[in-house]
């Protein structure tokens, strides 16, 4: 999809249990105080603006950075854009998507519900003298 792929995934459960990368940074470490230059990262954070619009703002900020964020269409329609802006959009999963899986009691994993709106994937790419 864009030519590289992420090693660190930054908004896991505390357990890692959902990452998808071999790299991780869980939910009870602070993500904001985590040096993330010179990193391939992938972020499907958790949906509010609370958390996303501070998240958006550290990954501009670092140098030297790829990043691939994942946001459904709600959630970056009010004050987010001008934030995306710096962002390039790479996918889109539509409404009706089976993308999100949840731990089964065989320790397996499961799609858990389709989406109930379109889900887009950001890519971002710092330059290394910031």
């Amino acid at each position: 999809m864009v030519g590289w792929t992420p090693t660190l995934d930054i908004c896991c459960n505390d357990g890692g249990d959902n990452r998808l990368c071999q790299h991780w940074i869980g939910k009870s470490q602070d993500l904001f105080t985590q040096d993330l230059c010179d990193s391939l990262v992938w972020c499907n954070p958790p949906f509010e603006e609370s958390f996303v619009r501070p998240l958006l703002e550290k990954l501009i900020r670092t140098p030297n950075l790829r990043a691939l964020v994942v946001l459904p269409e709600w959630s970056w329609k009010a004050p987010l854009p001008m934030l995306l802006g710096r962002f390039q959009h790479v996918h889109c999963w539509p409404q009706g998507a089976y993308l999100f899986t949840c731990p089964r009691a065989n320790g397996r994993r499961s799609y858990a519900w389709p989406t109930r709106w379109p889900v887009h994937v950001w890519q971002l790419n710092t330059p290394s003298d910031l």
